[in-house]
């Protein structure tokens, strides 16, 4: 499960937007940048390389260079200032706070698991309701 759930939280870091709002995130907070805008990004990035550099090449306020690594962390930095962020990190961080407040002991996974069935069951009699308000029965037995 812990596995499942890290794999859940590793998904959005390989989509562009999550990586444009970390920028932004970092950029914006800098007193002023002076020179260029150095970009270290993962090669998992290099099919998305068109939609990564038409956000930049729009925003030309900033003067951008891309540098695609074989490291799966996003290292921004300038003359002056450094930032990095590794989406593994992170999610490593979440799964030991997780499991330090006890997220993943057999009680709390039970608790879970009855509203996922409550939640299933719920959206069930909705659908079945649906397919029966939208068909003719011929029985009793047809339910």
């Amino acid at each position: 499960m812990i596995n499942d759930l890290k794999s859940i939280l590793l998904k959005p870091s390989e989509e562009v937007d999550v990586f444009i709002k970390i920028f932004e995130s970092w950029v914006t907070k800098l007193p002023s940048i002076s020179g260029p805008v150095n970009l270290h990004i993962p090669t998992s990035f290099k099919d998305k390389s068109l939609e990564v550099e038409s956000y930049f090449v729009d925003k030309s306020i900033w003067n951008v260079h891309i540098t695609f690594h074989d490291d799966k962390r996003f290292v921004f930095f300038t003359d002056q200032f450094i930032a990095e962020f590794s989406p593994q990190e992170f999610v490593d961080n979440c799964e030991q706070y997780l499991i330090n407040n006890h997220c993943f002991s057999p009680d709390k996974v039970n608790e879970i698991c009855e509203q996922a069935r409550h939640y299933l069951v719920e959206k069930m009699f909705e659908t079945h309701s649906l397919d029966m308000n939208n068909s003719v029965l011929a029985s009793p037995e047809d339910l």
